[in-house]
């Protein structure tokens, strides 16, 4: 018998519109406004669940060896900060002497660039180049302060973190209790693929950025750039901004030997080049590509419209979101639109691994929902996320 409200009964559907769609629909405005006066608390929490995705592997591997939830938690978050406090406070060091003295070889590096453009007519340095040399040191006092929000954002992701890691499966249940029944099975197979893309991006980011920074830093040394490990931490440090990163990166390093010696520029330029290839070939195509699935224009696309809507954040969200999006597309085409198209999906889906030792959410087995499972096949499905048992 046709629920009050649903599309299917004629009493709704002869007369036009219901009163909860029109409802539904009226406020649609207001809620994509108020998500916008919100952004930066929806990006903080997008990337506190990036975070948490890409850390529950770790979580899990520790619980199988009986170790409880939070302890193990505390394990993964001691072994992701004692590298990063030994980056700030001892390698930290040399990047603070190596930027200083950076910083004062700007004066004379303008005067070089200018000397070179008066004894070469066809090389015209662009006036940015010059603005950002002469504004560098104004802006120090600004970098600090931002230095300081970049911090706070930072411990609010990891707090955001903890608690999706602590409390995923109790967060996905009552997710998947406001959707309608019928839909609730594949909307938890729905996030079982989004977090496997997601989990794969960050994996594959990580292990990108801690190539590229050593073979970035190790080349320049070898190419007599002053100050190569400064540089070679912020290729690494770049490497989470897709395509724009990497050329971001090669900027500094050129234009630093560039008023010195333009046959070393070029050696430089020509030894980016060759390591964006090796990237591109072998890092992008074999650890990223395969787990996002997007195609280069579409991740240029989405950092150029994330970048323009939330700036720097929306640049680091830019590729899971649309990883994320492109799985919602794929799943809507095959479920609503193909015959058939449903069970087809749902069987591909469900052949996706999953993390061992959880129960489906109760909200699956509620009376009317997609099937009964037995006990065992409670065990071997684990529900997704981002905030979901498979994490």
């Amino acid at each position: 018998m046709p629920r009050s409200g649903d599309l299917t009964d004629p009493q709704n559907t002869a007369h036009g519109l219901t009163f909860r769609q029109i409802l539904i629909l009226l406020s649609l405005p207001l809620i994509g406004w108020f998500l916008w006066q919100v952004q930066i608390v929806i990006a903080l929490a997008l990337l506190g669940l990036l975070l948490a995705v890409g850390l529950w592997p770790a979580v899990a591997f520790l619980q199988r060896r009986n170790l409880p939830r939070t302890p193990a938690i505390g394990l993964v978050y001691i072994g992701l900060l004692t590298p990063l406090a030994g980056l700030l406070f001892g390698a930290g060091r040399v990047m603070v002497a190596e930027s200083q003295a950076l910083l004062a070889l700007f004066p004379p590096l303008l005067s070089a660039w200018q000397k070179l453009a008066a004894d070469n007519p066809l090389f015209t340095p662009p006036d940015a180049a010059f603005r950002i040399f002469s504004s560098i040191s104004a802006n120090s006092l600004r970098a600090a302060s931002g230095s300081a929000i970049l911090l706070a954002a930072g411990l609010l992701i990891l707090v955001i973190a903890y608690y999706l890691l602590a409390q995923h499966e109790m967060l996905w249940a009552a997710a998947l209790q406001v959707m309608p029944i019928r839909h609730r099975r594949m909307i938890d197979l729905l996030g079982r693929e989004i977090t496997a893309r997601a989990r794969g991006y960050f994996h594959g980011v990580i292990i990108s950025a801690v190539i590229i920074g050593s073979l970035t830093g190790i080349g320049l040394a070898v190419l007599g750039v002053p100050y190569p490990f400064l540089f070679g931490v912020l290729a690494g440090v770049l490497e989470v901004v897709p395509l724009v990163g990497p050329v971001i990166a090669a900027v500094g390093p050129i234009l630093l030997v560039l008023g010195q010696s333009p046959l070393r520029a070029g050696l430089v330029l020509l030894f980016f080049v060759v390591l964006q290839q090796v990237e591109d070939k072998v890092l992008v195509v074999r650890i990223q590509a395969s787990t996002t699935g997007l195609h280069p224009l579409t991740v240029i696309f989405s950092l150029l419209t994330m970048g323009v809507l939330f700036g720097l954040t929306g640049v680091l969200l830019a590729v899971p979101v649309a990883a994320a999006l492109q799985a919602c597309a794929i799943c809507l085409t095959s479920c609503f639109l193909h015959p058939n198209g449903h069970s087809a999906w749902l069987a591909e889906r469900e052949e996706i691994p999953v993390s061992d030792g959880y129960e489906q959410p109760a909200a699956l087995n509620a009376q009317g929902g997609d099937r009964t499972t037995s006990r065992q096949e409670e065990i071997e499905y684990a529900p997704a996320v981002g905030v979901g048992s498979e994490m």
